[in-house]
């Protein structure tokens, strides 16, 4: 329990941060995807690893298999949170996507074919699928 609620801790400090890099990079039209996409996912291994362990089985598989579900519950609370509070931070919408540009994060590029209600919906369904899964395991 201590773990999650560490890992809850580092996910937190991490998102800040990273809205309020962003938030600064959009004023001057600098945001790489790419680079940020790296430097987040290095700067989340401490919440990925208070996650994953202790592990409850040591096979291969299980390793695998919990792995890939801490990795999409990650992924899946960043997406929802990160994009709405950068949104709220820049005075729009917690659901907008910005404009069809063609520097747009692919992740964008697949909302905008959504309502808001839609993407919530899609976010919302991955957060509860992955962690529930994550605390059947």
């Amino acid at each position: 329990m201590v773990g999650i609620i560490i890992a809850i801790i580092w996910f937190i400090a991490v998102i800040y941060l990273d809205v309020q890099s962003d938030y600064k990079r959009i004023q001057t039209n600098s945001v790489k995807h790419g680079r940020g996409l790296a430097v987040r996912t290095a700067a989340l291994l401490p919440s990925f690893g208070c996650l994953l362990f202790p592990l409850d089985n040591l096979q291969w598989w299980y390793i695998l298999l919990k792995s890939f579900v801490v990795a999409g519950m990650l992924a899946a609370w960043w997406w929802e949170f990160f994009d709405g509070w950068l949104n709220t931070k820049r005075g729009y919408s917690w659901r907008y996507n910005g404009s069809d540009d063609k520097d747009d994060a692919k992740t964008d590029n697949f909302l905008q074919k959504y309502t808001p209600v839609q993407q919530m919906w899609i976010k919302w369904s991955l957060i509860t699928i992955f962690t529930i899964t994550y605390f059947l395991l």
